[in-house]
Protein backbone atom coordinates (compact mmCIF):
# COMPACT_ATOMS: atom_id res chain seq x y z
CA UNK A 1 0.00 0.00 0.00
CA UNK A 2 1.05 3.38 -0.55
CA UNK A 3 1.31 6.37 2.24
CA UNK A 4 -1.64 7.86 1.26
CA UNK A 5 -3.85 4.60 1.24
CA UNK A 6 -2.31 3.48 4.74
CA UNK A 7 -3.56 7.17 5.60
CA UNK A 8 -6.62 6.86 4.67
CA UNK A 9 -6.62 3.44 6.01
CA UNK A 10 -5.58 4.55 10.07
CA UNK A 11 -7.78 7.69 9.39
CA UNK A 12 -10.91 5.47 9.07
CA UNK A 13 -9.46 2.91 11.94
CA UNK A 14 -9.14 6.55 14.26
CA UNK A 15 -12.71 7.69 13.21
CA UNK A 16 -14.74 4.40 14.18
CA UNK A 17 -12.77 4.30 17.81
CA UNK A 18 -15.76 4.40 20.07
CA UNK A 19 -15.74 7.40 22.54
CA UNK A 20 -15.12 5.49 25.85
CA UNK A 21 -12.58 3.38 24.04
CA UNK A 22 -10.49 6.49 22.96
CA UNK A 23 -10.78 7.76 26.09
CA UNK A 24 -9.60 5.13 27.98
CA UNK A 25 -6.90 4.21 25.50
CA UNK A 26 -6.02 7.99 25.40
CA UNK A 27 -5.55 7.90 29.51
CA UNK A 28 -3.11 4.81 29.04
CA UNK A 29 -1.07 6.04 26.59
CA UNK A 30 -0.42 9.27 28.96
CA UNK A 31 0.29 7.23 32.09
CA UNK A 32 2.68 5.21 30.21
CA UNK A 33 4.55 9.08 29.15
CA UNK A 34 3.98 10.42 32.25
CA UNK A 35 5.85 6.97 34.18
CA UNK A 36 8.60 7.13 31.40
CA UNK A 37 12.39 8.39 32.21
CA UNK A 38 12.23 10.73 29.32
CA UNK A 39 9.46 12.53 30.07
CA UNK A 40 10.72 12.66 34.25
CA UNK A 41 14.09 14.04 32.88
CA UNK A 42 12.41 16.30 30.38
CA UNK A 43 12.38 20.23 31.28
CA UNK A 44 10.42 21.19 28.57
CA UNK A 45 7.74 19.19 26.87
CA UNK A 46 7.05 19.67 22.74
CA UNK A 47 3.62 17.91 22.12
CA UNK A 48 0.77 18.55 19.82
CA UNK A 49 -3.09 19.97 19.53
CA UNK A 50 -5.17 17.38 19.36
CA UNK A 51 -7.08 17.42 15.63
CA UNK A 52 -8.21 14.46 13.89
CA UNK A 53 -8.70 12.07 16.29
CA UNK A 54 -5.22 12.21 17.82
CA UNK A 55 -4.55 11.18 20.97
CA UNK A 56 -5.93 13.69 23.49
CA UNK A 57 -2.62 14.38 25.47
CA UNK A 58 -4.03 17.88 26.83
CA UNK A 59 -4.50 15.83 30.52
CA UNK A 60 -0.28 15.84 29.78
CA UNK A 61 -0.21 19.19 29.31
CA UNK A 62 -1.58 19.97 32.51
CA UNK A 63 0.74 17.34 34.62
CA UNK A 64 4.04 18.48 32.96
CA UNK A 65 3.69 22.57 34.03
CA UNK A 66 2.72 21.43 37.65
CA UNK A 67 6.03 19.73 37.43
CA UNK A 68 7.61 23.00 36.26
CA UNK A 69 8.26 21.81 32.70
CA UNK A 70 7.98 24.15 29.90
CA UNK A 71 5.20 22.79 27.36
CA UNK A 72 5.09 24.12 23.71
CA UNK A 73 2.95 23.54 20.28
CA UNK A 74 4.38 23.01 17.14
CA UNK A 75 3.73 25.73 14.34
CA UNK A 76 4.24 24.66 11.09
CA UNK A 77 4.71 27.32 8.38
CA UNK A 78 6.88 27.87 5.54
CA UNK A 79 8.14 24.16 5.67
CA UNK A 80 9.82 25.06 9.09
CA UNK A 81 8.26 23.70 12.30
CA UNK A 82 8.85 25.72 15.52
CA UNK A 83 7.51 25.53 19.01
CA UNK A 84 5.69 28.14 21.01
CA UNK A 85 4.91 28.65 24.92
CA UNK A 86 1.43 27.18 25.74
CA UNK A 87 -0.14 29.69 27.59
CA UNK A 88 -4.35 28.64 27.08
CA UNK A 89 -4.52 30.59 24.31
CA UNK A 90 -4.45 29.93 20.70
CA UNK A 91 -5.14 31.33 16.99
CA UNK A 92 -5.90 29.59 13.94
CA UNK A 93 -3.27 28.10 12.32
CA UNK A 94 -2.03 26.16 8.61
CA UNK A 95 -4.05 22.83 8.53
CA UNK A 96 -6.96 23.74 10.74
CA UNK A 97 -4.49 23.37 14.11
CA UNK A 98 -5.13 25.44 16.48
CA UNK A 99 -1.36 27.74 17.32
CA UNK A 100 -0.76 28.94 20.63
CA UNK A 101 0.44 32.75 21.08
CA UNK A 102 3.21 32.58 23.35
CA UNK A 103 6.69 32.96 22.77
CA UNK A 104 9.16 30.81 20.34
CA UNK A 105 10.61 27.87 22.83
CA UNK A 106 14.24 26.54 21.73
CA UNK A 107 14.70 22.83 22.24
CA UNK A 108 17.85 21.56 24.28
CA UNK A 109 19.00 18.15 25.22
CA UNK A 110 16.32 18.20 27.95
CA UNK A 111 13.37 18.64 25.21
CA UNK A 112 10.71 15.36 25.14
CA UNK A 113 9.15 15.73 21.78
CA UNK A 114 5.74 13.72 21.43
CA UNK A 115 5.20 13.22 17.66
CA UNK A 116 1.60 12.47 16.18
CA UNK A 117 0.45 10.96 12.94
CA UNK A 118 -1.71 7.65 11.86
CA UNK A 119 0.84 4.61 12.66
CA UNK A 120 4.10 3.50 13.16
CA UNK A 121 6.17 0.45 12.49
CA UNK A 122 8.85 -2.05 14.19
CA UNK A 123 11.82 0.16 12.95
CA UNK A 124 9.94 3.46 14.69
CA UNK A 125 9.07 5.22 11.32
CA UNK A 126 5.92 6.64 12.17
CA UNK A 127 3.62 7.85 9.31
CA UNK A 128 2.44 11.08 9.71
CA UNK A 129 0.26 13.57 7.73
CA UNK A 130 2.38 14.22 4.80
CA UNK A 131 3.86 17.45 4.73
CA UNK A 132 7.10 16.56 6.38
CA UNK A 133 7.49 18.73 9.34
CA UNK A 134 8.49 16.79 11.30
CA UNK A 135 11.20 15.52 9.20
CA UNK A 136 12.55 18.29 8.44
CA UNK A 137 12.73 19.07 12.09
CA UNK A 138 13.97 15.79 13.81
CA UNK A 139 17.65 16.02 12.26
CA UNK A 140 18.74 19.27 14.27
CA UNK A 141 16.04 18.22 17.08
CA UNK A 142 18.84 18.13 20.39
CA UNK A 143 16.24 16.24 22.82
CA UNK A 144 14.31 12.50 22.55
CA UNK A 145 11.31 11.96 20.05
CA UNK A 146 8.35 10.26 20.70
CA UNK A 147 5.64 8.66 18.94
CA UNK A 148 2.56 8.63 20.86
CA UNK A 149 0.06 5.66 19.19
CA UNK A 150 -2.32 3.26 19.89
CA UNK A 151 -0.91 -0.31 20.04
CA UNK A 152 -3.41 -1.34 17.24
CA UNK A 153 -1.94 1.20 14.82
CA UNK A 154 1.67 -0.68 13.89
CA UNK A 155 3.12 -2.42 11.22
CA UNK A 156 5.77 -4.25 10.74
CA UNK A 157 7.09 -1.95 7.79
CA UNK A 158 5.81 1.19 6.59
CA UNK A 159 7.05 2.30 3.14
CA UNK A 160 9.93 4.73 3.59
CA UNK A 161 11.19 7.62 1.72
CA UNK A 162 15.26 8.09 2.46
CA UNK A 163 13.93 12.01 4.04
CA UNK A 164 11.60 10.06 6.79
CA UNK A 165 13.22 10.15 10.38
CA UNK A 166 12.54 7.60 12.59
CA UNK A 167 11.10 8.37 16.36
CA UNK A 168 14.03 7.42 19.00
CA UNK A 169 10.74 5.77 21.36
CA UNK A 170 7.25 4.84 20.55
CA UNK A 171 4.61 5.29 23.30
CA UNK A 172 1.86 3.69 23.00
CA UNK A 173 -0.90 1.93 26.25
CA UNK A 174 1.14 -1.22 26.55
CA UNK A 175 4.49 0.47 27.42
CA UNK A 176 7.49 2.36 25.32
CA UNK A 177 9.22 1.15 22.54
Amino acid sequence: MTKQELRAQFAAKRAALDSAEKARLDAAVIRVIAQSEPFRQAGTLFAYYPVRGEIDLRPLFALAKEQGKTVALPVCGQGALRFRADTGTTRPGAFGIPVPTGPTVRPDEGTLCILPGYAYDASKRRLGYGGGCYDRFLPGFPGIGMGAFYRAFSLDALPADPFDVPCDLIATEEGIF
